[in-house]
């Protein structure tokens, strides 16, 4: 079963358009573009470990510098605070590892 890259997409949006309410807008531009690359890193990442071109250890590592590009990106954003910030960081996760785990035990 391939990504719906679209749905998680739209279910990333959602997630932060839920937390931020009228805020939103100002962020849109660039949280758009941060999630979509996001969840493109995550999915190559993924094929990397599953074919054992990098070990745990790199995943995790990999994976924590894509997490703190997207922090970053977010709190550069006006108007959005570190709490809001993390917890759209955690949706985020959520949805992307969710999505990846289910099409690797193929669900």
């Amino acid at each position: 079963m391939p990504l719906d890259f679209d749905q998680i997409l739209k279910d990333c949006i959602a997630a932060a358009k839920k937390e931020l309410g009228a805020g939103w807008n100002d962020a849109a531009p660039f949280a758009e573009q941060k999630f979509k690359q996001y969840l493109e890193d995550m999915a190559d990442l993924n094929k990397l470990r599953a074919d054992g071109t990098i070990d745990e250890d790199e995943f995790k590592y990999r994976a924590d510098l894509h997490k703190s590009s997207m922090q970053s990106v977010l709190l550069a954003v006006k108007g959005i605070g570190l709490i809001a910030a993390q917890n759209i960081i955690n949706a985020v996760l959520g949805i992307v590892g969710k999505a990846i785990g289910a099409v690797l035990i193929g669900v």
